[in-house]
Protein backbone atom coordinates (compact mmCIF):
# COMPACT_ATOMS: atom_id res chain seq x y z
CA UNK A 1 0.00 0.00 0.00
CA UNK A 2 2.49 2.85 -1.10
CA UNK A 3 5.32 1.58 1.06
CA UNK A 4 9.12 1.03 -0.41
CA UNK A 5 10.00 -2.92 -0.87
CA UNK A 6 13.09 -4.59 -1.91
CA UNK A 7 10.79 -7.96 -2.73
CA UNK A 8 7.73 -8.75 -4.31
CA UNK A 9 7.57 -11.39 -1.51
CA UNK A 10 6.97 -8.73 1.26
CA UNK A 11 4.02 -6.65 -1.39
CA UNK A 12 0.27 -7.41 0.02
CA UNK A 13 -2.54 -5.22 -1.62
CA UNK A 14 -5.92 -4.78 -0.46
CA UNK A 15 -8.23 -4.61 -2.88
CA UNK A 16 -11.67 -3.15 -1.98
CA UNK A 17 -14.67 -3.69 -3.89
CA UNK A 18 -15.46 -6.85 -6.02
CA UNK A 19 -16.91 -5.58 -9.47
CA UNK A 20 -15.91 -5.81 -12.25
CA UNK A 21 -12.41 -4.07 -11.73
CA UNK A 22 -11.70 -5.67 -8.32
CA UNK A 23 -12.18 -9.25 -9.63
CA UNK A 24 -10.03 -8.67 -12.72
CA UNK A 25 -7.43 -6.92 -10.25
CA UNK A 26 -7.58 -9.91 -7.71
CA UNK A 27 -6.97 -12.93 -10.72
CA UNK A 28 -3.90 -10.80 -11.73
CA UNK A 29 -2.49 -10.76 -8.45
CA UNK A 30 -3.53 -14.32 -7.50
CA UNK A 31 -2.00 -15.32 -10.81
CA UNK A 32 1.51 -13.49 -10.47
CA UNK A 33 1.20 -15.19 -6.41
CA UNK A 34 1.54 -11.99 -5.42
CA UNK A 35 -0.43 -12.20 -1.60
CA UNK A 36 -3.43 -9.52 -1.74
CA UNK A 37 -6.68 -9.25 0.16
CA UNK A 38 -10.36 -8.81 -1.75
CA UNK A 39 -12.98 -6.89 0.24
CA UNK A 40 -16.72 -6.88 -0.43
CA UNK A 41 -19.96 -6.07 1.36
CA UNK A 42 -20.94 -8.89 -0.55
CA UNK A 43 -20.14 -12.84 -0.26
CA UNK A 44 -21.02 -12.96 -4.27
CA UNK A 45 -20.08 -11.13 -7.69
CA UNK A 46 -23.24 -9.81 -9.09
CA UNK A 47 -23.24 -9.72 -12.57
CA UNK A 48 -25.63 -6.42 -12.45
CA UNK A 49 -26.00 -6.66 -16.28
CA UNK A 50 -28.38 -9.35 -16.12
CA UNK A 51 -30.50 -8.39 -13.01
CA UNK A 52 -33.36 -7.44 -15.59
CA UNK A 53 -33.74 -10.65 -17.01
CA UNK A 54 -32.95 -11.86 -13.69
CA UNK A 55 -36.24 -10.44 -12.59
CA UNK A 56 -38.29 -11.92 -14.94
CA UNK A 57 -36.88 -15.30 -16.06
CA UNK A 58 -37.50 -17.99 -13.23
CA UNK A 59 -34.30 -19.61 -12.26
CA UNK A 60 -31.88 -17.26 -14.08
CA UNK A 61 -30.80 -15.16 -10.90
CA UNK A 62 -28.84 -17.84 -9.28
CA UNK A 63 -26.44 -17.60 -12.63
CA UNK A 64 -25.72 -13.96 -11.41
CA UNK A 65 -23.87 -14.41 -8.48
CA UNK A 66 -20.69 -15.93 -8.28
CA UNK A 67 -18.92 -16.84 -4.76
CA UNK A 68 -15.79 -14.54 -3.96
CA UNK A 69 -14.66 -17.50 -1.40
CA UNK A 70 -14.70 -20.61 -3.89
CA UNK A 71 -12.56 -18.14 -6.23
CA UNK A 72 -10.08 -16.36 -3.57
CA UNK A 73 -10.32 -18.78 -0.86
CA UNK A 74 -8.90 -16.89 2.83
CA UNK A 75 -7.84 -14.17 -0.03
CA UNK A 76 -11.34 -12.64 0.17
CA UNK A 77 -12.51 -11.15 3.37
CA UNK A 78 -16.54 -9.97 3.44
CA UNK A 79 -17.18 -6.52 5.53
CA UNK A 80 -17.53 -2.58 4.66
CA UNK A 81 -14.57 -0.61 4.85
CA UNK A 82 -14.45 2.50 7.19
CA UNK A 83 -11.50 3.79 6.61
CA UNK A 84 -8.07 3.37 5.22
CA UNK A 85 -4.92 4.62 7.18
CA UNK A 86 -2.00 5.03 4.82
CA UNK A 87 0.28 6.05 7.35
CA UNK A 88 0.43 2.78 9.53
CA UNK A 89 -0.85 1.00 6.17
CA UNK A 90 -3.50 -0.39 7.35
CA UNK A 91 -7.61 -1.05 6.34
CA UNK A 92 -10.01 -0.50 9.16
CA UNK A 93 -13.80 -2.58 8.86
CA UNK A 94 -16.56 -1.35 10.63
CA UNK A 95 -17.88 -3.89 13.28
CA UNK A 96 -20.54 -3.72 15.63
CA UNK A 97 -23.80 -5.43 15.36
CA UNK A 98 -27.49 -5.58 13.11
CA UNK A 99 -30.67 -6.06 14.70
CA UNK A 100 -33.58 -6.11 12.78
CA UNK A 101 -36.89 -4.70 14.03
CA UNK A 102 -40.20 -6.31 12.32
CA UNK A 103 -44.12 -5.90 12.95
CA UNK A 104 -44.51 -9.57 12.63
CA UNK A 105 -43.58 -13.08 14.62
CA UNK A 106 -42.86 -14.08 10.76
CA UNK A 107 -40.25 -12.65 8.33
CA UNK A 108 -40.92 -12.24 4.65
CA UNK A 109 -44.56 -11.55 3.06
CA UNK A 110 -46.79 -14.12 4.31
CA UNK A 111 -47.95 -15.44 1.22
CA UNK A 112 -44.97 -16.93 1.16
CA UNK A 113 -44.44 -20.90 2.53
CA UNK A 114 -43.73 -21.53 5.84
CA UNK A 115 -40.18 -23.06 5.19
CA UNK A 116 -39.29 -20.37 2.52
CA UNK A 117 -39.34 -17.61 5.71
CA UNK A 118 -37.92 -20.01 8.16
CA UNK A 119 -35.41 -20.45 6.15
CA UNK A 120 -34.95 -16.47 5.72
CA UNK A 121 -34.61 -16.03 9.77
CA UNK A 122 -32.15 -18.91 9.65
CA UNK A 123 -29.76 -17.20 7.09
CA UNK A 124 -30.33 -14.11 8.93
CA UNK A 125 -29.38 -15.52 12.28
CA UNK A 126 -26.39 -17.50 10.70
CA UNK A 127 -25.12 -13.99 9.87
CA UNK A 128 -25.27 -12.79 12.76
CA UNK A 129 -28.49 -10.20 12.77
CA UNK A 130 -30.39 -10.05 15.97
CA UNK A 131 -34.02 -10.65 15.55
CA UNK A 132 -36.41 -8.31 17.25
CA UNK A 133 -39.69 -9.85 16.20
CA UNK A 134 -43.71 -9.08 17.07
CA UNK A 135 -42.82 -5.47 17.41
CA UNK A 136 -42.46 -1.78 16.14
CA UNK A 137 -40.35 1.12 16.74
CA UNK A 138 -42.83 3.75 18.55
CA UNK A 139 -40.12 6.94 17.72
CA UNK A 140 -39.98 6.43 13.87
CA UNK A 141 -41.06 9.85 12.44
CA UNK A 142 -38.51 11.19 15.56
CA UNK A 143 -35.31 9.23 14.35
CA UNK A 144 -32.89 10.60 11.42
CA UNK A 145 -32.45 7.98 8.69
CA UNK A 146 -29.89 7.20 6.51
CA UNK A 147 -27.64 9.23 8.29
CA UNK A 148 -24.89 7.73 10.99
CA UNK A 149 -25.47 9.50 13.92
CA UNK A 150 -24.01 7.86 17.66
CA UNK A 151 -26.07 6.83 20.24
CA UNK A 152 -29.34 7.14 18.82
CA UNK A 153 -31.98 5.51 21.17
CA UNK A 154 -34.43 3.52 18.85
CA UNK A 155 -37.39 2.39 21.33
CA UNK A 156 -40.16 -0.02 20.79
CA UNK A 157 -44.30 -0.53 21.31
CA UNK A 158 -43.20 -2.52 23.96
CA UNK A 159 -41.02 0.11 26.01
CA UNK A 160 -37.25 -2.35 24.76
CA UNK A 161 -34.67 0.11 23.67
CA UNK A 162 -31.89 0.48 21.31
CA UNK A 163 -28.76 2.33 20.99
CA UNK A 164 -27.39 2.23 17.54
CA UNK A 165 -25.66 4.66 14.88
CA UNK A 166 -27.48 3.88 12.01
CA UNK A 167 -31.12 3.46 11.25
CA UNK A 168 -32.54 2.22 7.59
CA UNK A 169 -36.40 2.16 7.74
CA UNK A 170 -36.83 -0.67 5.25
CA UNK A 171 -41.12 0.06 6.07
CA UNK A 172 -41.71 0.50 2.48
CA UNK A 173 -43.77 3.85 1.17
CA UNK A 174 -46.88 4.56 -0.78
CA UNK A 175 -47.17 4.64 -4.43
CA UNK A 176 -46.73 8.13 -5.87
CA UNK A 177 -50.10 8.10 -8.30
CA UNK A 178 -50.41 11.18 -8.57
CA UNK A 179 -49.99 11.18 -12.42
CA UNK A 180 -52.56 8.65 -13.35
CA UNK A 181 -55.09 9.04 -10.20
CA UNK A 182 -57.97 11.05 -12.08
CA UNK A 183 -57.33 8.98 -14.64
CA UNK A 184 -57.53 5.53 -13.48
CA UNK A 185 -59.13 5.86 -9.97
CA UNK A 186 -60.97 2.73 -10.77
CA UNK A 187 -57.84 0.79 -11.46
CA UNK A 188 -55.88 1.85 -8.09
CA UNK A 189 -55.20 -0.72 -5.36
CA UNK A 190 -55.43 0.83 -1.56
CA UNK A 191 -51.59 1.96 -1.47
CA UNK A 192 -52.43 3.55 -5.15
CA UNK A 193 -50.82 1.07 -7.19
CA UNK A 194 -52.68 -0.16 -10.44
CA UNK A 195 -54.05 -3.28 -10.51
CA UNK A 196 -53.49 -5.88 -13.70
CA UNK A 197 -54.50 -9.18 -14.21
CA UNK A 198 -52.24 -12.40 -14.59
CA UNK A 199 -50.81 -10.77 -17.75
CA UNK A 200 -49.96 -7.88 -16.15
CA UNK A 201 -52.76 -6.04 -18.05
CA UNK A 202 -54.29 -3.10 -15.91
CA UNK A 203 -57.73 -4.12 -15.06
CA UNK A 204 -60.38 -1.70 -16.66
CA UNK A 205 -60.92 -0.07 -20.06
CA UNK A 206 -57.36 0.97 -20.32
CA UNK A 207 -55.09 1.39 -23.52
CA UNK A 208 -51.24 1.59 -22.97
CA UNK A 209 -48.80 2.04 -25.56
CA UNK A 210 -45.37 1.23 -24.99
CA UNK A 211 -42.20 2.17 -27.07
CA UNK A 212 -39.80 -0.74 -28.20
CA UNK A 213 -36.61 -0.48 -29.63
CA UNK A 214 -34.86 -3.20 -31.84
CA UNK A 215 -33.18 -5.77 -30.21
CA UNK A 216 -29.60 -5.28 -31.98
CA UNK A 217 -26.13 -3.74 -31.35
CA UNK A 218 -22.53 -3.45 -32.82
CA UNK A 219 -18.99 -5.35 -31.93
CA UNK A 220 -15.53 -6.63 -32.91
CA UNK A 221 -13.78 -9.49 -31.97
CA UNK A 222 -10.25 -9.88 -32.57
CA UNK A 223 -9.88 -6.67 -34.45
CA UNK A 224 -12.90 -8.03 -37.17
CA UNK A 225 -16.14 -6.07 -37.31
CA UNK A 226 -19.09 -8.64 -36.32
CA UNK A 227 -22.19 -8.62 -37.97
CA UNK A 228 -25.02 -7.22 -35.82
CA UNK A 229 -26.94 -10.25 -35.76
CA UNK A 230 -24.05 -12.40 -33.72
CA UNK A 231 -24.15 -9.63 -31.83
CA UNK A 232 -27.67 -9.36 -30.96
CA UNK A 233 -27.13 -13.17 -30.56
CA UNK A 234 -24.17 -12.98 -28.33
CA UNK A 235 -26.48 -10.01 -25.89
CA UNK A 236 -29.33 -11.53 -25.76
CA UNK A 237 -28.49 -15.43 -24.72
CA UNK A 238 -27.00 -14.66 -21.57
CA UNK A 239 -25.83 -11.27 -21.18
CA UNK A 240 -22.29 -11.85 -21.31
CA UNK A 241 -22.72 -13.94 -18.29
CA UNK A 242 -20.37 -16.33 -19.29
CA UNK A 243 -17.23 -14.19 -19.09
CA UNK A 244 -17.89 -13.41 -15.37
CA UNK A 245 -17.65 -17.01 -14.81
CA UNK A 246 -15.05 -16.72 -17.32
CA UNK A 247 -13.53 -14.22 -15.07
CA UNK A 248 -13.94 -15.90 -11.84
CA UNK A 249 -12.66 -19.56 -13.03
CA UNK A 250 -15.44 -20.96 -12.26
CA UNK A 251 -18.15 -23.70 -13.77
CA UNK A 252 -21.48 -21.95 -14.67
CA UNK A 253 -24.92 -23.41 -13.15
CA UNK A 254 -26.91 -25.14 -15.45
Amino acid sequence: MGGQVSSLDEVHVVIVGGGFGGIAAAQQLKSRRISFTLIDMRDSFHHNVAALRAAVKPGFAVRTFIPYGETFGDSFVQGRVQRVDTERQTVVLQGGRVVLVHSRIGLCDPELLPSVRQEAKEVLLGKGVELLLGQKVSNLSQLQLNVTQKNTVVTTERGDKLTTDLIVCCTGGRVNAAAYASSFSGCLAADGALKVNDHMQVEGNVTMLLAMGHDDGVGQFNGLKLPRCVVALGKSRDLLLWKSWREMQQKQPI
